[in-house]
Formats: structure tokens, sequence, C-alpha cells
């Protein structure tokens, strides 16, 4: 049985809207076989390997985000190691996992105030949206690669996005092929396309492919700092080039197909869709 799996995660990004907290919500990851599993799980325990016998440590993108995780199991000095060479391992997982065949699709939502408590109000409200964007796009990618069984596997949600939020939205989708606000899902309903009757939640301490998905959004959202010119260069920006053609759609069909933007129109989408290009120069 061929399965296909889509692995994850969400981060929040300050637009350049002056929002005062985070307006721009992403959540997406990697597509990928069994062989691709164990191909970036191998290489993601082989950089481990480098700094400590055992590969049972989390790593992501913002690595501060586990400080308190490494002081609770006593592991203060292999943070600080991590952090202070954390430009090379994260250069190494990239590179070497670009030969790897795993697809990106990731959605991006701007919100559309600059009220901190309408922000705080609408977010779940987003995180539905933006999520089922995501969904109708994995949809298509599994039209395309036909497996016999689709699973996604999240992170476990904190208490900002209850489960239900993923959990409503993945059976109207599966069943009505509709989200919940009722817009069709264009690919059709997800269980014609061999879906799993569930989203599947799991710590992405313990899951190194989660830790990888969250390397990529990490990546993507430096991306978005640099088209959205809040940086002049970035270290990410340059990794997510290694993986450009992972994208789905790449190099011509980025925008709507492996990297989706809400709104359609504005600032936001025309500048990323302007510095598109950079990434396959």
């Amino acid at each position: 049985m061929s399965l296909m799996r889509w692995y994850a995660d969400n981060s929040y990004l300050p637009g350049i809207w002056g929002a005062p907290i985070e307006d721009m919500l992403i959540i997406g990851g990697i597509s990928v076989d069994k062989d691709a599993e164990r191909s970036i799980s191998r290489i993601i325990e082989d950089v481990k390997s480098n700094y400590r016998t055992e590969a049972d440590f989390p790593i992501k993108w913002n690595l501060k985000d586990l400080k308190n995780n490494y002081w609770k199991h006593g592991q203060e000095e292999l943070y600080r190691l991590l952090l202070r060479e954390s430009k090379q391992w994260r250069r190494r997982i990239f590179r070497e996992t670009k030969d790897i065949d795993f697809t990106i699709i990731v959605a991006v939502i701007k919100a559309h105030s600059w009220r901190r408590r309408i922000l705080l109000e609408t977010r779940q409200k987003l995180t539905r949206y933006v999520f089922s964007d995501a969904l109708m796009r994995l949809g298509y990618h599994a039209k395309e690669r036909d497996p016999d069984c689709v699973e996604i596997i999240l992170d476990w949600p904190d208490k900002k996005q209850p489960r239900s939020i993923f959990d409503e939205e993945y059976k109207t989708a599966r069943l009505l092929g509709k989200t919940c606000e009722n817009r069709d899902y264009h690919c059709g309903s997800l269980k014609e396309l061999r879906f799993s009757e569930s989203v599947l939640f799991t710590s992405m301490k313990e899951c190194p492919l989660l830790q990888f998905s969250d390397l990529v959004v990490g990546a993507v959202g430096d991306f978005l700092d640099i088209a959205l010119e809040k940086k002049q260069e970035a270290f990410g920006f340059e990794m997510l080039k290694e993986l450009n053609m992972k994208i789905r759609g790449a190099p011509d069909r980025v925008i709507g197909r492996g990297l989706i933007i809400a709104p359609t129109t504005g600032g936001l989408i025309d500048r990323v869709r302007q510095f598109i290009p950079k990434l396959y120069e």
C-alpha cells in the first residue's frame, strides 16, 4: 500500500503594518512517502549524533523556543552548543535532504486588523482558514500522486489553537468537500482522495519529521521577511533556495500551489510574487 503523509507545523510572524502582535500565520510542511520519511529521519539522526550519541533531543528553526525543554532535562550545555552552531547543523540538514523526494506545501494568511484584541479574537478563525487553504492544495497533490492513503500529522496544538479547530475543518473537508464556512474544496472531498478518517497529532519534540517541517516553515518565514523588506539578508532564504525545487509548482507556479497566500490581493502577495524569482536565481 502506498502511503503519503503531510507533516505540518505552524508559526506566527509580524508583518510590516504596525500590528501590536504577530499578524501573519503560517501552516505547512512536507508531503512524503515512506522511503522519504526514512531518509529524512536518518539525516536528522546523523546530524544529531555529532552532538550526542542518543538522538533523542528536539531541534527546530528557532531553538530558543526549546530552551525550557533542555533545561528541564538537564541539557544546558547541549543547548548552548546547538545554539552556537545552529547555522552549521541547519545548513547540513537542508543540503543533505535536497535530493530526497518530498514536496513543500505551505499556506500563509495576513490578518486584517491593527488592533490587538481583534487579532486575538480572530486567531482561531484565521487558523481554520489557512489550514483549509493548505488542505485543498494537499488534495490536489494527492490527485497527482494517487496514493492509497493520505495521513495528516500535526504538532499537538497549544491552548491558543485547540484541537477542535483542525478536527472540525478536516471532518467537513473529508466528508463534504467543504470548509466550515461552506466554501467548496475544488479538489473534491478528501474522502474520495483516500484521506484517512482523522487528523493525527503528536509531539514535535518526539518526531524528526515534524522537526524538519518546522525547519522548512522557519525558512519560509525568513523568505517572507526578505520579501516584505524587513531584512536585507536572511539565513532561511539561503536555505530555502537549497530546497527551491521541492516547493509544489516550482519553479513557475509556486504561488497558489506550494505557497498559498491569503488574501489573494494586496501588499503581501504582491511582494511575495516579486521575490519568488529570487529563489530560483
